[in-house]
């Protein structure tokens, strides 16, 4: 597939550029905190949260932890134990040689559901930021994936068509739709090599980030 006319990049942020400590870390303190709660296990836990999220999507709602908590009659403080647990934030073994390869040749940004106070924690620890001429988060564009609406107010920021931009992410179901309608190129980093159900393929599946430069045709650039 030709990418030529690609200039700029755009990446989701949870589980492609970096680990996740919420469903390691933040639900189990907030489950054991939660009392009502212990007549289910931590994984039911887990869907309730999960459930509860999918009946606000693709609202901006959706992805603040503290809303959504709030629906199950719980009160957290989801920002302080991101904080609690920011060390253990860390960047895949991949990300960083895949990084340093793309910006020299492209207009790298970040594109994320997670709230801006969670993002800007987020980068901060892991010391990426450098790497991105911009960093959008869904409360600030005030859409989140999978609506499509997300990539087109992107577009029309940055002053792109659709086949200017690819979009790189980890989750067909959020990552994929709403990049297609729009006419972006979709790329998964499908590292555990889950099988991607044929409504939601990507235009390019690869294992790890290390691949994208090679596809993009970075290395005959260079």
């Amino acid at each position: 597939m030709d990418f030529g006319k690609v200039s700029t990049v755009f990446f989701d942020l949870d589980w492609t550029l970096i680990t996740s400590v919420f469903g390691d870390y933040i639900l189990p303190d907030v489950y054991k905190a939660a009392p009502s709660f212990h007549k289910h296990t931590l994984d039911e836990f887990f869907e309730i949260f999960v459930s509860t999220q999918r009946k606000f999507m693709p609202r901006v709602e959706a992805w603040d932890p503290d809303f959504i908590f709030k629906e199950m009659g719980l009160k957290v403080s989801a920002l302080s134990l991101y904080r609690k647990y920011q060390d253990k934030l860390e960047v895949y073994p991949d990300v960083l040689p895949a990084l340093d390869q793309l910006v020299k040749h492209y207009r790298l940004c970040v594109l994320t559901n997670s709230l801006k106070e969670y993002t800007d924690l987020k980068v901060k620890q892991t010391r990426i930021s450098h790497y991105f001429e911009h960093i959008f988060t869904a409360d600030q564009i005030g859409y989140a994936k999978p609506d499509p609406e997300i990539f087109i107010q992107v577009l029309n920021r940055m002053g792109l068509k659709n086949n200017n931009a690819i979009y790189v992410g980890d989750s067909p179901e959020m990552d994929v739709p709403g990049a297609r309608k729009t006419g972006i190129a979709t790329f998964i980093v499908n590292r555990t090599g889950k099988p991607i159900p044929d409504e939601l393929r990507p235009t390019v599946e690869i294992k790890t980030l290390t691949e994208l430069p090679n596809h993009l045709g970075v290395i005959r650039k260079t």
